[in-house]
């Protein structure tokens, strides 16, 4: 009889001379723990997708991460009487613990730092988009580089303008999951999770407006990872953000509710490298009723995770606002990523 595989964690075994922490063999890395960032989101409680394994019992796990998201556009009716701009980069820092509770369960919390400004992106992007993407974008190369601003009009009236809309926020999440399937012992192992998560938000700047809603937020998920064979593993993460008392809400078709979703496939180059494609959708905080304006954001992620030591994974990845093919509007033109986890 061929042994019982033991059962996953998302970090891999430790070295003999630490096997007291831990013995269990990883299946998969797992999608990549970014979101797209938008400078006008509503609710920058946006979380980082996971898998569907929880940390062993007694495991406890420290990670980091930071990303920084660049968009620039402007949508407009023809009468240019409803009009979305927006031209600003928002970065995002991430300091994450988690602690394996037994039973299937885990417990995490999570401090947070955004900031919306001009950033520092906009050469790398004009150089991408005219060598790499061969085009060039006339309403980025017609703003002063590096500056920020979000500017949205109804019926010709001015709803939100921010010529200098730089701000910065902070948040305190805390989170429960709990595993409800841990099918391992199959050739094509399956996991899934469940968890849910409030959010605290800290003193922010008056500008912070559209960047965050101030308010008290709280989050139901699910979370599946799958191997269908082979070096090839799928994730989905999907959840439900229900935001409390907000600016975004004041607006024509300000939304309370906002379904996410990520896809990723992951596949192994090697026991300690793989790489990973992401699509993500978020709904947008608010209807503008623009023509060709859809209600949820898409970004495509590229990226890779690597074991650097037997306690120590890393992952780096860039983004682009794209979907089926096609550039789209309301993210990031580009997004990079970068994070490393460490066991302790």
């Amino acid at each position: 009889m061929a042994p019982v595989p033991a059962p996953p964690s998302p970090l891999p075994p430790a070295p003999p001379a630490a096997a007291a922490k831990s013995s269990r063999r990883p299946l998969f890395f797992g999608p990549l723990p970014l979101r797209l960032r938008a400078g006008a989101s509503g609710v920058v409680f946006m979380p980082d997708p996971e898998s569907g394994a929880v940390q062993p019992r007694g495991d406890a796990l420290l990670s980091l991460a930071a990303d920084a998201g660049n968009a620039s556009y402007e949508l407009f009716t023809d009468d240019r009487l409803n009009i979305v701009r927006e031209d600003n980069e928002v970065q995002s820092v991430r300091l994450t613990y988690r602690q394996g509770l037994g039973g299937g369960w885990e417990g995490a919390v999570t401090g947070s730092l955004l900031s919306r400004n001009g950033g520092g992106l906009d050469n790398l992007i004009a150089w991408w988009h005219r060598h790499i993407l061969g085009y060039r974008d006339p309403f980025r190369e017609g703003n002063a580089q590096n500056t920020a601003f979000f500017q949205f009009a109804q019926e010709g009236q001015a709803v939100i303008n921010l010529p200098n809309a730089n701000a910065t926020t902070g948040l305190l999440v805390f989170q429960a999951k709990r595993q409800i399937v841990a099918r391992t012992e199959t050739r094509r192992p399956l996991l899934v999770a469940v968890r849910g998560s409030l959010k605290l938000p800290l003193r922010s700047q008056a500008k912070s407006q559209y960047l965050d809603n101030g308010a008290t937020d709280v989050l139901a998920g699910i979370s599946a990872s799958y191997r269908p064979g082979g070096r090839v593993f799928l994730h989905t993460d999907f959840c439900g953000l229900y935001a409390g008392t907000g600016n975004v809400l004041a607006l024509r078709g300000g939304r309370r509710l906002l379904p996410q979703v990520i896809l990723a496939g992951e596949y192994a180059l090697s026991d300690r490298t793989s790489l990973v494609v992401q699509y993500e959708e978020a709904m947008y905080p608010f209807s503008p009723r623009l023509p060709n304006h859809p209600d949820r954001r898409r970004q495509t992620s590229f990226g890779v995770w690597h074991d650097a030591s037997p306690d120590t994974r890393i992952f780096a990845s860039f983004s682009e606002n794209i979907a089926g093919f096609q550039v789209t509007s309301q993210a990031p033109d580009f997004q990079v990523s970068a994070g490393v986890q460490q066991r302790l």
